[in-house]
Formats: C-alpha cells, sequence, structure tokens
C-alpha cells in the first residue's frame, strides 16, 4: 500500500536535492529522472540552479524571508507488494508529472535503500510558464495520495483506505 507523505524546502533546495539523489541510495544515479533542463538528471546542482533561474526568468527577482522554494513529496511502497525499482520510478514519474501538470520542474529519486522502496520527488514551487507558485491547502496532499492510489490501483499494487475523516496530514 503506497503512503504519500509531503514538506516544505524553504532555505536550501540544493540540499535536500542532494540528499534524494545519493548515489549509495539510487544505485549510483540509476533510479534519478528530472524534467528540468540539465543534461545529467543526478547533476542536483544543476537542478538546484535551474530551479533559481526559472524564478529569476519568470519574475520572483528574490524570494521573501521564509518563503516555500520547493516541495518534497515521499512516495513509499508495501514491500509486501513485491514492487520493483524499475516499477516504483514509473509510477513515481507518473506521480510527478500529474501533480505538477508538467508546468513544474522536479527531480524524483527511487530508494532502495531502506527495508522499502520509495520515492523522494522534491519540485519547483514556481511555475515555469506563469510564475505561479504551487500552493498547498488543507486538501492539497489528499489530492496528491488519490493521484498516487489511483496509479497503483492501475499498477495492482494495494492502497489504504480511505480515511473516514481527513485531517491534512
Amino acid at each position: 500500500m503506497a503512503v504519500v507523505k509531503m514538506g516544505q524546502i524553504k532555505s536550501t533546495p540544493a540540499k535536500a536535492l542532494a540528499y534524494i539523489a545519493r548515489p549509495d541510495a539510487t544505485s549510483d544515479g540509476l533510479w534519478v529522472s528530472t524534467n528540468a533542463a540539465v543534461i545529467d538528471p543526478g547533476d542536483f546542482k544543476a537542478i538546484a540552479r535551474q530551479f533559481a533561474d526559472t524564478a529569476e526568468r519568470v519574475g520572483v527577482s528574490k524570494p521573501r524571508q521564509g518563503s516555500v522554494l520547493a516541495h518534497h513529496v515521499i512516495q513509499s511502497f508495501d514491500p509486501k507488494d513485491g514492487m520493483t525499482a524499475e516499477q516504483a520510478h514509473r509510477i513515481g514519474v507518473q506521480l510527478a508529472e500529474r501533480i505538477t501538470g508538467g508546468t513544474h520542474e522536479y527531480m524524483i529519486a527511487t530508494h532502495l535503500d531502506k527495508g522499502h522502496v520509495h520515492n523522494h520527488i522534491i519540485l519547483n514551487a514556481v511555475n515555469f510558464e506563469t510564475g505561479r507558485k504551487f500552493r498547498i491547502q488543507k486538501s492539497t496532499i489528499g489530492g496528491i495520495r488519490d493521484l498516487s492510489d489511483e496509479l497503483c490501483v492501475a499498477a495492482g499494487l494495494s492502497v489504504l483506505p480511505k480515511p473516514e475523516r481527513a485531517t491534512g496530514r
């Protein structure tokens, strides 16, 4: 069963990108992808620069103190499902595309270093077409979970039952 968590990055996207692209967790970068305009998808510094360049290009000259620079989504899978790294990565890329609508840069890394396969998706808060920020509301995590569940069911994986009352977490 897939579980989805989400957090915000307010100060150092490069550190978060470096963490998710670690060679020891991603089979030497084999399971790292991005839609950013960079040559090497594992080059976290180039992707962090691309995130900042996008914000500057679309008119966000200097972010305010404490503003959200990126969002971090973690998608974990149940070990009982027998998930392969390839299958998890494919589902993660589909999830990133569905979350962003193809208008925010992202990096996705599939980690194999724990007892379960899981995806880390970091997406630029700034839309590269309009300059608008990706806003998080109470319903956002539920919407992302629904997208993840839909992709998992299509792949024949188990999902958690719907909560009776959403808590926003």
